[in-house]
């Protein structure tokens, strides 16, 4: 027997390695985050000794870290030793249009924790986030509202750029002057954003109470409050009622099926007839193509939830009362994907 079948694979082990580090990179983002790093670099190329009296941080561990960064191009290092800010960095700061800041926090913070127990959760098929926090996902949150505040907060802060990937705002047919229910809306991001682009358009945000009443003064500024109604309350008891239109942004695939469908039904119960129903969600590919549509789906497992194919979305819909969906805008390359839904 020829002794090369002893020897590791160059080309596999080359591929599979750098997975392992994966988690550490995804950590030490989260930690650039949360200590506020970004804040602090600019164009200017600073040592870590430099950066670590500004932060009162260990000067040996952060240039570690930051080094570690700068392999991914999160942070630069133009010469040894010495880090500048990069696009990248910037969307790590609290004041980037787009900012990731707080997903990285809130990623990096609760939800690694629920990594841990992801084998136990693949065994069991109980989420990792129920195995590692004993509670499920929303339950938690309702009992830690500092980590509720900033979940939410890593929602709007990233609303606007996937919908508008989605074509919600800008692609899809709008007549202009419809009610507009944002069913799950959070923070009220995709409606003042709606409502600033139609000026004869109103809004309904439909959220759980603790979570609306952070969304008056984003209306406010917006410059959309006289125009959209704010209503707390549960999607799994009641729906408010009378719109033309009911959108669910990234809402269905926090969930199981049996959920799913329950959220779904309340929405078509308070449709009028003539309503439409605009669902932007990640769908599953039929493969294992897209790498970030299918990592996204193995973190909606260890909250509950998950992505769904477009077949698996024509059976939910179908069970909730729902006619069949039309696919307006499929964003394969990971994006959110528009479907439209109409009564039967």
């Amino acid at each position: 027997m020829s002794t090369d079948v002893h020897r590791p694979a160059q080309r596999e082990y080359t591929r599979v390695f750098p997975l392992l580090l994966g988690a550490v990179t995804a950590q030490a983002v989260a930690v650039f985050a949360e200590l506020g790093v970004a804040d602090h670099l600019d164009d200017e190329a600073r040592s870590a000794e430099e950066l670590a009296a500004g932060l009162s941080l260990d000067a040996n561990a952060l240039g570690r870290l930051l080094r570690a960064l700068a392999t991914s191009g999160v942070v630069g290092e133009p010469e040894p030793g010495r880090f500048r800010a990069t696009p990248e960095s910037e969307t790590l700061r609290d004041d980037h249009p787009s900012s990731l800041r707080a997903m990285a926090r809130f990623g990096g913070g609760v939800l690694h924790r629920s990594l841990a127990r992801l084998a136990e959760g693949v065994r069991t098929g109980i989420p990792g986030f129920e195995l590692a926090h004993g509670q499920p996902f929303y339950e938690w949150l309702a009992d830690h509202p500092d980590e509720e505040e900033l979940f939410q907060r890593s929602m709007t802060d990233t609303a606007d750029m996937h919908y508008r990937m989605s074509g919600l705002l800008d692609a899809y047919a709008w007549r202009g002057d419809e009610t507009v229910v944002d069913v799950g809306g959070g923070e009220g991001a995709l409606l003042a954003a709606l409502l600033q682009t139609h000026p004869r358009m109103r809004g309904v945000l439909f959220d759980l109470p603790a979570v609306v009443t952070r969304a008056a003064s984003a209306l406010e500024a917006a410059g959309v409050a006289d125009r959209c109604e704010i209503v707390g309350g549960s999607f799994f008891e009641r729906v408010p009622a009378g719109g033309d239109v009911y959108v669910q942004a990234r809402v269905v695939f926090n969930w199981d099926d049996t959920d799913a469908t329950n959220v779904l039904r309340r929405c078509r119960g308070a449709m009028p007839t003539h309503a439409r129903l605009l669902v932007a969600e990640w769908l599953s590919p039929e493969s294992a193509a897209v790498q970030a549509t299918n990592v996204n789906d193995l973190s909606a497992l260890l909250i509950g939830g998950r992505l769904r194919s477009p077949a698996q979305w024509a059976a939910l819909l179908d069970a909730a009362g729902f006619g069949a969906p039309t696919v307006l805008a499929s964003n394969g390359g990971g994006g959110l994907s528009l479907v439209e839904v109409t009564a039967p």
